[in-house]
């Protein structure tokens, strides 16, 4: 027995056939990756003195490495990664998750700057903590699942090759530091599209009680005797 507590009306005598249409969406969360860049380049575009030598190494987590050895105390240029190859991204975009495998062998190496890269330009929210770099090869990660970086997104900018991440560090005292992968996951709400249910009542006689017979999961029959009333 399941009452309806929206619905009033009152009959009397013959029959009544109702019909409520509902819609019903569903909200699937997914996401993709970890992908790795597929394009990557040292970028002048921060001011940095040193340049990364074979950046297009941070492709893959194989102890071959993009690298810089500077013999002073300064920064670097940004180790930027872009063409991450997503495909599957839609809906609505909900976080991303940017791992750097990263690595300050010798000196005193800390994080700048490390932001996402929209169509083509560096923009959003700057996720460096001035940390130290790690000493052995260790990915660290920067965002979360909720997280967008301080920007709007659609799915077409995740899935073109222009999407990416940039990551800069500076030094105190001369250096050798190594990135070996960087790599990046999305997180999205897919939205199906909707579907429409119907629920059938009828009503007979004068003097019964509303009753609902389930139909199928979403449909309902809704049937009473004369004169009825399903009040709030």
């Amino acid at each position: 027995m399941k009452q309806i507590p929206f619905l009033t009306r009152l009959a009397k005598g013959g029959k009544v056939v109702i019909q409520i249409s509902v819609i019903i969406v569903l909200f699937i969360f997914a996401s993709e990756g970890p992908n790795g860049g597929g394009t990557f380049t040292s970028d002048a575009g921060n001011g940095g003195e040193w340049m990364w030598n074979s950046p297009s190494n941070a492709g893959a987590s194989d102890n071959v490495y993009a690298n810089f050895n500077a013999d002073n105390s300064s920064n670097s240029e940004w180790l930027m990664a872009t063409n991450f190859g997503f495909s599957s991204v839609s809906g609505t975009v909900n976080g991303i998750v940017v791992e750097i495998e990263q690595r300050g062998v010798t000196g005193s190496v800390f994080e700048q700057d490390i932001r996402l890269v929209k169509g083509g330009t560096v923009q959003g929210d700057d996720k460096s903590t001035g940390a130290n770099l790690p000493v052995t090869d260790t990915y660290v990660s920067y965002g979360s699942s909720s997280d967008l970086w301080g920007l709007s997104w659609n799915a077409g900018d995740i899935t073109a090759s222009t999407f990416g991440v940039v990551f800069s560090v500076a030094f105190s005292t001369p250096t050798l530091t190594r990135v070996d992968h960087i790599r990046i996951t999305v997180y999205y709400t897919l939205a199906t599209p909707p579907t429409k249910r119907r629920v059938f009542g009828e009503i007979r006689d004068m003097n019964g009680n509303g009753e609902v017979e389930l139909v199928d999961e979403y449909d309902y029959r809704v049937s009473a005797k004369g004169g009825w009333k399903f009040a709030h």
